[in-house]
C-alpha cells in the first residue's frame, strides 16, 4: 500500500488511486476466514477485580466480547 502524502496541488488521479487502495484493503478485512461461526452466549464487558482470580465463565464472557467487538469493527 502506498503512503498518502498531501500533494503540492490537488491531483484527481492520485486521489482516485488512494481511494481505490483503501477500498481494496477494507474489502480484504471484510473477508473473514471460512469455517468460523460466531460464539453464542452472553458477552460481558463488566469491570473485573484483578485481585480476585476470574472464573472460567467470566473469562469466556470477556473473550466473547473481545471477539464480537473485533469482528464488528472490521466489518463496519
Amino acid at each position: 500500500m502506498i503512503a498518502h502524502q498531501a500533494p503540492a496541488r490537488y491531483d484527481q488521479a492520485a486521489e482516485d488511486a488512494w481511494r481505490a487502495a483503501i477500498a481494496d484493503e477494507i474489502t480484504k478485512l471484510q473477508q473473514l476466514p471460512t469455517g468460523w461461526t460466531a460464539w453464542t452466549g452472553t458477552a460481558s464487558r463488566a469491570t473485573q477485580n484483578a485481585d480476585a482470580p476470574p472464573t472460567t465463565l467470566q473469562l469466556a464472557q470477556a473473550i466473547k466480547a473481545l471477539i464480537d467487538d473485533g469482528v464488528l469493527k472490521v466489518k463496519s
